[in-house]
């Protein structure tokens, strides 16, 4: 009987061992893992490069808000507007004003109606 238990021993050991169809199977299914972990880094690396994408467009245009605010902060803005006249409210003023940091030149002025007088 101790014979018969030996040879179990024995015959399990033997089952036990790794033979190369088992080895190859391990191995597909680590590739197999690798690959599913390869995709999910791929869908990561994606997300982050539309987010680094965004944030570009976002920093161009307050660079370009930037530029067109320092572009405007010299200029000369020249405004009209009509005004009662303070001594008498029968006459209308045309007042010309300049209102930026430095002086209108060439300041031309138009109208496209015509006036019956």
């Amino acid at each position: 009987m101790l014979r018969y238990v030996l040879d179990d021993r024995l015959n399990l050991d033997e089952k036990t061992s790794v033979n190369d169809h088992d080895i190859a199977f391990m191995a597909a299914i680590a590739a197999a893992v690798a690959a599913l972990g390869a995709i999910a880094a791929l869908y990561y690396s994606y997300k982050s490069t539309r987010a680094a994408e965004c944030a570009a467009g976002a920093a161009e245009e307050q660079s370009e808000i930037q530029r067109q605010l320092r572009i405007d902060a010299v200029q000369p803005y020249v405004w009209v507007d009509v005004r009662p006249d303070e001594v008498t409210s029968v006459i209308l003023n045309l007042v010309i004003g300049n209102s930026g940091p430095t002086v209108a030149t060439n300041v031309l002025s138009g109208s496209n109606t015509r006036s019956r007088w």
